[in-house]
């Protein structure tokens, strides 16, 4: 079997060394950054106590500082099995679900051909280089300059040029020993349809050579300089070394400059790329005018396990980022996933940079959505959602799209995801429809705001003691997340957190939880990192929630999953009150109260108001028995209350 370079380079692309590697491997979890793509372990090639072997996935090489192995996937399965290239070929693309040709003996012959078309592609790269600087390049070098290209930029991506002239590459190939046969099957000439002789495929168009992770020169892509030309952008066609949908642009610079404090972008076009690498963000790559194919996304994630997706601002960048979701849905796992940066309107990464500047450009970046986030805003973008069909309608498309994610732990978390946001949409309508109703009442029933006035505590007291017990909740979660059963994990999935930012923090323990293990220290680590230092280390800041039994000195579990039941029974029971309340206020509002409604109202203001006397000690001078029912109740809600009775109709 020939050792084809075109496979080989294919499964590479397609394959994770890491994953290849920890089939024999265990990692160190001190030393290993999965995020990072950097991964060590105890060398499988020596025997030793500390970790001096290392991974590095991105660029799908490894080496041992301890006794000097070192190579990529095929060399590492060799070894560490023993195999024959053969072997390893078709043990790796079974791997990477790359079909193997069958063999033939005309494979060496295309290997030959192959060589021959590099050397070919890099002299036609060389002379639209030199095209460029000469005086029929003028117009070529003006153009780049009004875009901002710079001199630098221009010969790190050897952008060249291409006269307006029929066949002057052609000619200077035949010139310097290449076959006609060859031009025309590397894409640089073509045969007109009468038959005549070659004509240059690129004529009076800017060229940007496209080189693949080898660093060879396998195709081209043009710009044209006439505003008035059939194409504005033109490839090399498909030939023995160039396929568009397996090629990114710009793809060797990326990885070298690929870390994980520099993300890597995918945007939509040459100049976005360049433009993108002249602001600061070197680690850019583009797909060569077509769809991003699968083949191109295993590239990215080799790359990246979190590119950011930065299409233009219209609606076929909007398009084409929701087929790459689409794409993507099956693949994503916790280490592989993708953001998007949705750009204004009618604007490309190009446009940002020179209108308002690379640090506009890096806050858009910084600001991109995680894919679960994506898509629940690109499905809402156009959708009207005011009736309960509409709501079913958009939940069925979510549930269609999450339904493709494999991996199950994510599955379930971009499911209450969904459900959780379906449930937010629908409350924030039903509220506003509600507020709309009363606001339009008439005036021989209690308005809304004499309601809410009247029956509800204070605003800020409320809020302060929410704050409180969601606080507790946290704290004792992040303490001891081995007191977490399953029941527990049910009740924190149902918890209502009203603030957005403990919101996030919840989503983030109850999804490390279920990947990561029940460590609270590493745990609590991968939740910073999830949401901040600064929201994690404010769940903490109160002396109430340090003084937690649990908090203070974590684990003894039991005692642990005790308190925490215990908060969430707190805030169930205050939310049950509340509701009991608002059943309450509708009745009143329908004149529809019914015998004991009172003695019912009042026993929920007292569930509730017990509650919060947890935190402080019942206040005689507060409280006092309601001559209606008999029960205690807070003397500034009785008279309020006593009035809102004496008053039905009063309309404030």
């Amino acid at each position: 079997m020939s050792k084809s370079s075109k496979i080989m380079d294919e499964i590479r692309a397609r394959l994770s060394l890491a994953r290849i590697v920890a089939k024999t491997v265990s990692w160190d979890s001190r030393q290993t950054k999965a995020s990072q793509g950097d991964y060590w372990a105890c060398c499988p090639f020596h025997n030793e106590k500390s970790p001096s072997f290392h991974v590095l996935d991105k660029k799908g090489f490894y080496h041992c500082f301890g006794c000097n192995a070192s190579g990529d996937v095929f060399k590492f399965v060799q070894e560490t099995r023993g195999w024959g290239f053969k072997e390893t070929l078709e043990y790796l693309a079974k791997e990477a679900n790359v079909q193997l040709p069958e063999y033939s003996p005309e494979q060496a012959k295309k290997d030959e051909q192959h060589r021959g078309l590099v050397e070919l592609t890099e002299a036609a790269a060389s002379y639209f280089r030199i095209q460029l600087a000469a005086k029929s390049g003028t117009a070529a070098r003006e153009y780049l300059s009004l875009r901002g290209i710079s001199e630098k930029a221009q010969k790190l991506f050897e952008i060249g040029f291409a006269p307006n002239r029929r066949s002057d590459l052609f000619k200077h190939l035949i010139d310097v020993g290449h076959s006609a046969a060859n031009i025309i099957l590397a894409g640089l000439s073509a045969h007109p349809e009468d038959g005549g002789d070659p004509y240059d495929r690129f004529r009076n168009r800017i060229i940007f050579p496209i080189r693949n992770p080898r660093n060879q020169v396998i195709g081209f892509g043009g710009r044209a300089l006439d505003p008035n030309a059939r194409a504005k952008y033109l490839n090399s066609p498909e030939t023995p070394i160039f396929t568009k949908g397996s090629c990114l642009y710009n793809h060797l610079n990326a990885r070298n400059a690929s870390s994980s404090e520099v993300p890597l972008i995918v945007s939509e076009g040459y100049l976005d790329v360049i433009a993108l690498s002249e602001a600061g963000f070197k680690a850019s790559v583009a797909p060569l005018g077509t769809a991003v194919t699968e083949s191109q996304l295993f590239q990215i994630w080799k790359l990246s396990g979190h590119p950011v997706i930065a299409l233009d601002g219209d609606q076929a960048g909007l398009s084409a980022a929701r087929r790459i979701v689409n794409l993507a849905l099956p693949f994503v796992d916790p280490s592989r996933t993708l953001r998007f940066c949705v750009l204004p309107e009618n604007q490309d990464p190009d446009d940002v940079i020179r209108q308002q500047g690379k640090d506009h450009m890096r806050q858009m970046l910084d600001r991109a959505l995680p894919l679960s986030e994506f898509l629940w805003w690109s499905e809402t973008k156009e959708r009207r959602i005011e009736t309960a069909e509409q709501l079913a309608e958009l939940q069925a498309a979510l549930e269609a799209a999450v339904a493709k994610v494999k991996d199950p732990n994510l599955k379930k978390t971009y499911r209450r995801f969904v459900n959780n946001n379906i449930w937010e949409h629908y409350e924030k309508k039903s509220r506003a429809k509600r507020l709309s109703r009363h606001r339009g009442g008439t005036t021989d029933r209690p308005t809304q705001e004499t309601l809410t006035t009247s029956l509800a505590r204070s605003e800020a007291d409320d809020a302060e003691w929410n704050r409180l017990h969601e606080a507790a909740v946290l704290a004792i979660c992040l303490s001891n997340p081995s007191a977490v059963d399953d029941q527990c994990v049910q009740r924190l999935e149902n918890l209502e957190i009203e603030s957005s930012e403990r919101g996030k923090i919840l989503h983030s323990f109850l999804t490390r939880l279920e990947t990561c293990g029940q460590d609270a220290d590493v745990l609590k680590a991968l939740v910073i990192d999830d949401v901040g230092e600064v929201s994690v280390a404010q769940i903490f800041a109160s002396r109430h929630i340090r003084n937690i039994p649990s908090v203070r000195a974590p684990g003894n579990h039991e005692a642990a999953r005790c308190t925490l039941n215990e908060e969430l029974d707190r805030l169930a029971s205050k939310r049950e009150a509340e509701e009991e309340i608002k059943h309450f206020v509708e009745d009143m509002q329908k004149q529809e109260i019914g015998k004991g409604g009172d003695k019912r109202m009042c026993t929920a203001i007292i569930k509730r108001d017990e509650l919060l006397r947890g935190q402080d000690h019942f206040d005689n001078s507060k409280y006092e028995v309601s001559e209606k029912s008999g029960l205690p109740i807070q003397k500034i809600e009785l008279a309020k209350l006593n009035d809102l009775f004496n008053h039905p109709d009063s309309g404030s």
